[in-house]
């Protein structure tokens, strides 16, 4: 007796004349080939796909920004910042603080969602100070460190200058020139001057310091009119973190929606990696499917000769 009172049992009657060649065994193997075969594959795409989105928007759709400047503008605590923790050493020297490119991944201290609402985590890469002594060999070894680590491109390199110091047309002429000889022509489409050390204005607007110092003036026309301002002292004040990621998110929309890659021309940000490999594992899945099929109609066809 069956649990429930059931004392039968119904199944599918297979004719007792049913060859390996009939329509019902090739009905089972095609069942069969889809239950322990295609279903389970269709599972692990599912699940695959949902897993490299997840870091697809980690880390390629993360914000890259590249820290360059001067000895002593203040990069480090302005990476710190933008971060919201003391991930860079900061340290008040005459010397450089920062010898060699450093990366730091994290949530963005930000309030609220930018415009892009998947961009809430940052990468951010200190660099050595421009005017650091080291050896050229070293500095290009460094420089060519840092993009690797904003691999695959920032989408933005962060000119840092200290505001309240006295910044001269030989100054400008360099940091440019080693801008354009590392990094190419191309980059200053992707450069914004990052003011530090904005608690100096006394809550007067950098428009009035600005008037007073051509130089500045000019370098902020090199790069396309963009800049911010950083307060020091008001760490915990994240709407200038707010701030900064929007006029990036614009610079962005400016260059295409485009990141620039050092080796070749900007690039633009392709979402669709993973879909193309989805596509091609189902190819080579109808691919396997077709042969078992034409396997299974070629038998059935001999059978019918054979009668």
């Amino acid at each position: 007796m069956l649990p429930f009172g059931i004392n039968t049992v119904v199944c599918f009657p297979i004719p007792e004349t049913v060859s390996w060649n009939s329509d019902w065994n090739v009905f089972w193997k095609l069942l069969c080939v889809g239950i322990l075969f295609v279903i389970p594959l269709a599972f692990y795409l599912s699940s695959w796909r949902s897993n490299s989105e997840q870091v697809y928007w980690q880390t390629v759709s993360a914000f890259r920004l590249v820290l360059i400047g001067n000895t002593g503008q203040g990069r480090s605590s302005a990476g710190n910042t933008i971060l919201g923790r003391e991930a860079f050493r900061v340290d008040f020297s005459l010397g450089a603080v920062t010898t060699e490119c450093q990366s730091w991944t994290g949530p963005v201290a930000a309030t609220g969602p930018t415009g892009w609402a998947h961009r809430n985590h940052v990468t951010v890469v200190d660099t050595p100070g421009v005017s650091t002594t080291m050896a050229l060999g070293h500095h290009r070894a460094a420089t060519a460190e840092c993009v690797n680590l904003a691999a695959p491109g920032p989408h933005a390199f962060l000119l840092v200058i200290r505001l309240g110091v006295r910044f001269t047309e030989e100054e400008r002429n360099a940091i440019v020139s080693w801008i354009q000889e590392n990094f190419g022509e191309e980059s200053l489409m992707y450069t914004m001057v990052l003011f530090t050390w904005g608690d100096q204005l006394e809550g007067k607007p950098v428009e009035d310091l600005l008037k007073d110092n051509s130089q500045l003036l000019q370098l902020i026309s090199t790069c396309r009119g963009r800049y911010h301002v950083f307060n020091n002292k008001e760490k915990g004040d994240h709407t200038q973190v707010t701030e900064l990621l929007e006029k990036i998110e614009e610079m962005v929309e400016s260059n295409g929606g485009n990141r620039f890659n050092v080796n070749t021309h900007p690039v633009r940000e392709k979402e669709g990696s993973g879909v193309v490999v989805t596509v091609v594992m189902l190819v080579a899945v109808g691919a396997v499917f077709k042969l078992i099929v034409d396997d299974l109609w070629s038998k059935i066809q001999d059978g019918g000769n054979r009668q």
